[in-house]
């Protein structure tokens, strides 16, 4: 029971005990009349009365605390409520808002992230978005003629045996140039890439042919040139089907379309 339960009770049983004495008085005066009944012979009528007198101020008092306590009652279960709507309503805002300052956290974060990335040069972009490359000049692309794959038990010379060479003297397989890889981008002739340059050119890769690690460097990515540049991809040609300038250059760079710095690899 509450304090104020308790403070209700202690009203009512006031007010109770001011009714029995207001009983009392009444029964003290309705005693005198009894006594003046008797002695006028109406003495049945007065009991009446009395009974009736004290039924209805009995009857009053249990109503008053009746009452009053059902009303201490319904007091005390309104201000829980109203307590508890109010607790409610605080810890609704609360959480609004901290949701909202994590939405402006994450809005912050992503713009920061944002400008990062448009300060990143090409060449950075192309080692974040794809594979790694060698941070040395990489625009030397040799060939091996396709006839050198001689082994016919070979996954490469499967693969010869699916393409055809276009009029650039080139190896394709659908969409894909033959070329050989080192390990570190692909062990497994068949597996696919898109190659970019730094001066925009895109083109499809097709491994069709693993470069022996005992050639190329420590991370297995290109085979080291004398002048100290990176000979990271060799395509795989058609040699008498070649332009003689590219074929003397020894370089398919020699090529437009395939010219320029690999600034990524990606898989397809």
């Amino acid at each position: 029971m509450t304090n104020s339960t308790v403070k209700h009770e202690g009203k009512s049983n006031v007010e109770t005990a001011f009714s029995v004495r207001q009983v009392s008085q009444m029964l003290e005066k309705t005693k005198s009349y009894a006594d003046q009944a008797v002695r006028r012979k109406e003495k049945l009528f007065l009991a009446v009365a009395a009974l009736l007198v004290l039924g209805f101020a009995l009857s009053f008092s249990v109503f008053v605390v009746s009452f009053n306590d059902y009303k201490a009652v319904v007091r005390e279960e309104i201000d829980a409520m109203k307590q508890k709507d109010f607790s409610l309503e605080a810890s609704i805002e609360e959480t609004n808002g901290k949701i909202n300052r994590a939405f402006e956290e994450i809005k912050k974060s992503l713009s920061e992230i944002s400008d990062k990335i448009s300060q990143i040069s090409t060449e950075e972009k192309g080692a974040l978005t794809g594979l790694l490359l060698p941070q040395l000049d990489t625009s030397f692309k040799s060939y091996m003629d396709y006839r050198t794959i001689t082994c016919v038990s070979s996954d490469q010379y499967a693969l010869q045996r699916q393409a055809y060479t276009n009029k650039l003297g080139l190896r394709k397989i659908d969409d894909y140039y033959c070329v050989a890889l080192g390990t570190y981008y692909s062990s497994k002739c068949g597996d696919t890439f898109k190659i970019c340059t730094d001066n925009g050119n895109e083109f499809l890769v097709i491994v069709a042919d693993v470069k022996d690690d005992r050639h190329t460097d420590d991370s297995n990515m290109y085979v080291p040139l004398p002048n100290g540049n990176a000979n990271v991809i060799e395509f795989v040609v058609d040699t008498p089907a070649m332009s003689n300038r590219v074929a003397l250059l020894g370089d398919i760079s020699g090529y437009e379309q395939f010219s320029g710095n690999i600034v990524k690899i990606e898989r397809v």
